[in-house]
């Protein structure tokens, strides 16, 4: 009897997989040669046709994100680990002079680097605090009207659209967005 070999798949697709499958069952990996089922918690079903995808490098991630950020109508809750990106910090600010409520999670790193474009959110009096766990604040996320959750390994940096190789999600799902609604004000309270 002939031995087949056994699919190896990386964690990172194995989430993509999972979002597409609904979150029914997932697997974990433990010491990355063992799988075994896990059940995972209830979460978001997320409909056909409600995700869209972009690959950096290039401007056209940038460009979804700052539309993303001119559509907001209620609310832009940010989760960054690098920011320096100023045309998302100055859309950011904008969208707060049109009424949308803007508040602005970055990693600790952000305080005192020169290149974080803090001072724009600072100047434009967003509410802004910095995360401090005992590693660091790694997510890059924007949570937008409570119904659609930006994500992936995407800075909201210059690097990220210009040389970077970078992944980004938009995921439309209220039911999602509310999960990272609880996990980001989890975090906010936690912050300084």
């Amino acid at each position: 009897m002939k031995r087949r070999k056994k699919l190896k798949v990386p964690p990172s697709a194995m989430v993509v997989i999972l979002l597409l499958a609904g979150f029914g069952t997932g697997y974990t990996t433990k010491d990355y040669g063992r799988t075994r089922p896990q059940p995972l918690p209830p979460s978001a079903q997320v409909a056909e046709g409600a995700i869209s995808v972009c690959f950096t490098p290039n401007k056209q991630c940038q460009a979804q994100i700052l539309q993303e950020i001119d559509q907001a109508k209620t609310s832009i809750f940010v989760q960054a680990y690098s920011f320096t990106d100023k045309h998302i910090a100055r859309a950011l600010a904008s969208a707060a002079g049109r009424g949308v409520a803007v508040k602005v999670l970055l990693d600790k790193s952000n305080r005192n680097d020169n290149r974080s474009a803090k001072s724009i959110l600072i100047q434009s009096g967003l509410p802004l605090r910095f995360d401090a766990p005992s590693g660091i604040a790694h997510n890059k996320i924007m949570i937008i009207d409570a119904a659609k959750v930006i994500s992936g390994s995407y800075n909201f940096s210059a690097a990220a659209y210009t040389r970077n190789t970078e992944n980004l999600l938009i995921i439309n799902s209220s039911t999602l967005a509310k999960d990272y609604i609880q996990n980001w004000q989890t975090r906010w309270d936690l912050s300084q």
